[in-house]
């Protein structure tokens, strides 16, 4: 596929090899997240509550991420006193280094499965807002 960069130069990518994924090609919910010190301080992550409320079970213990590489990894939750999830613990910080997130990346949590709840992680260009699977 060829397409021109932002300087205008052409550029070809081999099309059989997807590297970055256009969000507007899937309608499974998702929510997006900027990576601050809290995050990397307190090892979790924060679930915005309308996207808990609205498309995860209540009282759930944990979580998983399918990446790229299809490792699933199993990270705990932190529940609300509702029984809705408010973060995702143990396991963040290792998902966070082996796949070399800093602070200020974002990353867009798209979920896959309700039933076990199963997230594929994208990690959002800072220039074209493009969107690379983790």
């Amino acid at each position: 596929m060829t397409i021109f960069d932002h300087s205008g130069l052409e550029v070809t990518y081999d099309s059989d090899i997807p590297k970055e994924y256009n969000a507007s090609h899937t309608d499974n919910p998702a929510f997006e997240i900027t990576i601050t010190p809290h995050h990397n301080s307190h090892r979790e992550i924060d679930i915005p509550g309308q996207f808990s409320r609205y498309h995860l079970p209540r009282g759930l213990r944990s979580v998983q991420i399918h990446d790229s590489l299809h490792h699933d990894w199993e990270l705990a939750t932190n529940l609300r006193p509702n029984g809705l999830i408010r973060h995702m613990t143990i396991g963040w910080a290792d998902f966070f280094r082996e796949k070399e997130l800093q602070m200020g990346d974002t990353c867009v949590f798209e979920l896959l499965n309700s039933e076990p709840p199963t997230f594929t992680v994208y990690k959002k260009d800072h220039v074209g807002g493009s969107l690379t699977r983790l």
